[in-house]
């Protein structure tokens, strides 16, 4: 009898030993795996820090760090609370300075984006009249070399899907910082000003447009943003053509969460229908870079520079001066210029003088998130 009671507490007491061990035992035989860089954080995760004569004093407090990066499930124990507690049970953001949970599925960016929205993101008038100039002295700058200038402004998800949105959102009743910025860039008569808003908004009766756990537009938002760009440029280059919808199709794979449910941990729980863009028969070719040096501490440097050659030398030649929205229209756009030069130069928009004198394009296109419109003093500050 005696022998019985002791079993339990023992075995207990062995469980428990063998319980609290694992993470050790983690610790010691998993070195040569640990991850350097954090699969939904976009960040660096601490690294193993040595213990020297001369590291002493900091040892404990950098090995705390490291530890709380690399504990064993962490990044399980992270996702899985993040999904039950804060996405199933409360239906609350787990991130939300970063991340929004709309009606149906849909994620939202917060922060900048819905500061813009609601109109609380502003600029001084001193700010305001330093980006409308801007704009002007770039069109003037490229008029004088034979370039026509082209300012296409996307529009942020919730511009476009309001009716997902949390019901805490209201747009801004006395305008945005985009509606402010746009009435004074329309005052230069000679700026090509393409607001692709009221386009995208008419395009919904087509099909979805943008991505629910993602912040950009997808294959079929970026085509008719395409038609809209090109629509308006072909006023000016009757050779351009737009694409109608039977020269591609729309290839749909379904995966993991996009950008924004990666932000919030969701990823793995939450899933998306990509899209891709195929012609079904291209005339460009991808072409050789000039090697243009990318921004210091951009995170793509091989998508700094793109190019694309069309044997139709009838066409026109552009440079893009783009951002992460203009990746989905590079299919389209390349079968409408005669050489296609992309510049993704780390949200800085900035005019890229050097290369489009050395390139000589007939266009420069100057696209930009709306929410990313201030980045454009970037480039003053320059």
């Amino acid at each position: 009898m005696r022998r019985s009671k002791l079993t339990y507490p023992a075995l207990f007491s062995l469980l428990f030993a063998v319980w609290i061990s694992v993470p050790v035992f983690y610790d010691l035989f998993n070195r040569s795996k640990e991850i350097l860089v954090s699969r939904s954080e976009n960040r660096m995760l601490a690294r193993r820090p040595k213990l020297t004569c001369a590291t002493l004093a900091g040892f404990p407090a950098a090995y705390e760090k490291f530890y709380n990066d690399h504990f064993v499930l962490r990044w399980e124990l992270i996702h899985w609370n993040s999904y039950l507690v804060s996405y199933l049970f409360f239906h609350k953001s787990p991130v939300p300075a970063e991340v929004d949970l709309g009606l149906n599925g849909w994620l939202y960016t917060a922060g900048k984006e819905r500061e813009v929205y609601e109109g609380k993101y502003l600029l001084p008038e001193s700010y305001l009249e330093a980006i409308s100039q801007e704009m002007t002295l770039r069109n003037r700058w490229y008029a004088e070399r034979g370039i026509t200038f082209y300012l296409a402004i996307a529009p942020m998800k919730c511009e476009i899907y309001p009716e997902n949105l949390p019901s805490f959102y209201h747009r801004s009743k006395t305008g945005t910082l985009t509606d402010i910025l746009l009435a004074r860039f329309r005052k230069d008569t000679s700026l090509r000003i393409i607001d692709l808003k009221p386009a995208m908004r008419a395009a919904k009766e087509h099909g979805e447009l943008y991505y629910p756990t993602d912040n950009h537009w997808n294959a079929l938002g970026a085509y008719w943003a395409y038609r809209a760009i090109t629509g308006r440029m072909q006023q000016d280059f009757p050779a351009i053509e737009p694409l109608k919808e039977d020269d591609f199709r729309i290839v749909r794979e379904r995966g993991k969460g996009g950008n924004l449910a990666t932000m919030i941990g969701l990823y793995e729980f939450l899933h998306e229908t990509y899209q891709k863009t195929r012609i079904l028969h291209p005339k460009s070719v991808v072409g050789l870079k000039a090697g243009y040096p990318s921004p210091k501490g951009f995170s793509y440097p091989d998508e700094y520079e793109l190019v694309r050659l069309n044997p139709d030398t009838t066409l026109p030649r552009i440079v893009v001066i783009r951002d992460s929205f203009f990746t989905a229209l590079l299919p389209y756009m390349s079968e409408n210029f005669s050489k296609s030069v992309y510049l993704f130069d780390n949200w800085k928009y900035q005019r890229q003088e050097e290369i489009v004198a050395k390139e000589k394009p007939d266009i420069v296109l100057l696209m930009v998130l709306e929410s990313n419109l201030s980045q454009v003093l970037s480039s003053l500050a320059k």
